[in-house]
């Protein structure tokens, strides 16, 4: 199943300004100013195989953006300084709180480039589904929304307070290498170098009566036995790994990012200097609260 996230998880500056991050992007559609779509051949970026690195072991896909955006060590660091900075609050109010050990789902969903179920392992464990939360999360979760409204109303409160406020606001995604990163991956989706990928995947899907649809989701899917989805689930990464599918698209994609990364290197750099301190900050508070 294609499942390219809208990455609400990747950071943003703050006071990032979406007119200038438009502004920016405009520039990778070619010296002659032509929209993504309509690209001249001459205009693609050269692609250059293994710019892209799979990172299998933790079901990443590595994109050369990556090295100004938030990663899923530095996001689960944001969340944990935040929580901190919430159970302190929180316990000053007299409700004491101890958030419970976070299952890896949301650093997960950070993955800059995701192109579905692709390794062996989580296929077979998990189908197309995500890792479960922990037990633990469920049950805090639930006792939290269904416990006392002064405590669940304090909750809110202290996430609400400035520090804690900023390093949530750290997780979100409007900055200039998010935006890029979102627009590297239409430019690939619209490359006719990525149809012949595509359109590989979609045949071997079809050889085995699995039909794909144009939004790369496996039709009939809902109506599927857990077995059943597993099973789909293993076919699909069998033929994304005969058709070259992640590998062969993020190639391409990151070519489009590498165009952007070698015009725009000043604004990235400012960004991810920013983003620096903030990480410093919440580093800090670990430190001190944790």
């Amino acid at each position: 199943m294609r499942a390219r996230t809208t990455r609400t998880t990747r950071v943003a500056v703050a006071g990032a300004c979406v007119a200038v991050c438009a502004t920016l992007l405009s520039s990778c559609a070619g010296a002659s100013g032509a929209a993504t779509g309509t690209m001249r051949e001459d205009e693609r970026p050269q692609v250059v195989v293994g710019a892209a690195r799979l990172d299998a072991a933790h079901e990443d896909v590595l994109m050369p953006l990556g090295a100004f955006q938030l990663q899923p060590a530095e996001y689960a660091l944001l969340r944990r300084a935040s929580d901190d900075l919430v159970q302190q609050c929180v316990a000053r109010a007299g409700f004491p709180l101890v958030f419970p050990a976070r299952s890896s789902t949301e650093e997960l969903s950070v993955t800059h480039f995701s192109f579905g179920v692709w390794t062996e392992g989580r296929a077979a464990a998990y189908g197309y589904g995500l890792v479960p939360r922990t037990a633990g999360e469920t049950a805090f979760e639930t006792d939290l929304a269904g416990g006392d409204r002064a405590r669940l109303a304090a909750v809110q409160d202290c996430n609400a307070q400035p520090e804690a406020s900023e390093l949530n606001d750290g997780r979100e995604s409007n900055g200039v290498a998010s935006n890029a990163d979102s627009e590297s991956w239409l430019q690939m989706e619209s490359d006719p170098r990525s149809v012949t990928i595509i359109e590989a995947h979609r045949s071997c899907m079809a050889g085995h009566d699995v039909q794909v649809a144009d939004d790369w989701s496996v039709e009939g899917f809902e109506s599927m036995t857990v077995e059943q989805r597993i099973a789909t689930a293993l076919l699909d990464v069998g033929c994304k790994r005969e058709s070259n599918f992640v590998q062969g698209l993020a190639d391409i994609a990151a070519a489009y990012q590498q165009h952007f990364i070698e015009r725009h290197a000043t604004e990235l750099n400012e960004e991810r200097t920013q983003l620096a301190s903030l990480l410093a900050r919440a580093e800090q508070i670990v430190g001190e609260l944790g």
